[in-house]
């Protein structure tokens, strides 16, 4: 049994937890008789990244189609041609109309907490659909707007999309790889200032995977975990840092923290772990 079936077997037992536990055992019964199925992915939930999870089901023969909304298809494609210019905004709700207008002469279109890269996104796929749809209003053809998607998509026209991406001006994701790297040696640092905790410097992606097993066994705020997952639970509930234990993913002892996100947030996120911990 895997450690994620087992925590939910373990934790989920009650109303809506419970429906999932049913829903999954009902899930593995109807593959193990031979049945397919068929996911229907709504809203926002279609540009979660659930791609990078369900291409490893399709490949094991455990999802056979999937059903999500054109406009969620429309928004993947302007993620796959200018993904390293979008831009998150964790505090959009405190966001005042001169910041709106700073992002909007930007031509960044924000969408809650992420911008959309007008110019690198929309700008250029608006003419790769446009020639789709000059060429089958010529040949009296008729497409829903999903399938317009496919088709450039299918085309290989966006490679070319692609290289503009990459061969135009890149000073925005300079910035981003500068930002980034300040914000890894910020929180290296920081978690290495922490007793008993190692961190060693992640030369890849946005997470730092500390080393807690010098922490472990220790009483803090009058409680003694034992594992990173307990740890994990009282970092929460004492500093209301979220981190994500590693037991998660098979590698008890271990925590993992992303630093995507501002500077001042980070600093301040870790200087509670350090005060709780320290």
């Amino acid at each position: 049994m895997s450690s994620i079936t087992s925590f939910i077997k373990h934790n989920y037992r009650h109303f809506n937890a419970a429906a999932l536990v049913d829903a999954a055992n009902a899930y593995n019964k109807l593959l193990a008789d031979g049945g397919k199925m068929f996911v229907t992915i709504g809203g926002a939930m279609s540009t979660a990244e659930l791609g990078l999870s369900l291409a490893e089901m399709i490949r094991l023969d455990k999802v056979h189609g999937i059903c999500c909304t054109g406009a969620n298809l429309e928004e993947d494609v302007f993620n796959l041609v200018a993904h390293d210019f979008y831009e998150r905004v964790p505090h959009y709700r405190d966001l005042t109309p001169a910041d709106e207008e700073k992002l909007l002469s930007r031509h960044m279109n924000r969408v809650t907490d992420t911008c959309i890269p007008e110019m690198e996104a929309m700008r250029r796929i608006e003419n790769e659909v446009l020639k789709e749809w000059v060429r089958a209003d010529q040949a009296g053809e008729r497409y829903f707007p999903h399938q317009f998607m496919y088709k450039i998509l299918l085309s290989g026209d966006l490679k070319q999309v692609a290289v503009a991406a990459l061969t135009g001006d890149l000073t925005a994701v300079a910035e981003m790889r500068e930002a980034f790297d300040r914000r890894r040696r910020t929180i290296v640092r920081m978690l290495n200032e922490i007793p008993g905790v190692e961190c060693p410097e992640p030369t890849g992606a946005f997470y730092a995977y500390p080393s807690v097993k010098g922490v472990l066994g220790k009483q803090i705020a009058g409680r003694t975990p034992t594992t990173s997952a307990e740890l994990a639970e009282l970092i929460l509930d004492e500093a209301e840092v979220a981190v994500v234990p590693g037991e998660a993913f098979g590698a008890p002892g271990y925590l993992r923290l992303s630093y995507a996100l501002g500077d001042d947030d980070l600093a301040e996120g870790v200087g509670r772990m350090q005060k709780l911990l320290g």
